[in-house]
């Protein structure tokens, strides 16, 4: 039997390819499995600009939703 590993080269090191520190990183993903972003995970300040727009975005239109409910029930 065979092993099947997609998309890897066996002999490479990913985490030399990529520049992946061997202490952990942290990979954000799309639903599609898109790779969108890696950073190392002593940069929470990276990640949380990385997520600020999308973020700020939802809590804006969850706010309007909530105010647009609550003017149209007066």
């Amino acid at each position: 039997m065979s092993s099947w590993v997609y998309a890897a080269d066996l002999d490479e090191d990913i985490s030399d390819l990529r520049g992946i520190n061997r202490n952990g990183a942290v990979v954000v993903l799309w639903p599609d499995q898109y790779v969108v972003n890696g950073l190392p995970l002593g940069a929470p300040a990276e990640l949380a600009a990385f997520f600020e727009p999308i973020l700020s975005v939802q809590r804006q239109d969850a706010g309007r939703g909530c105010s647009d409910r609550s003017a149209s029930a007066q």
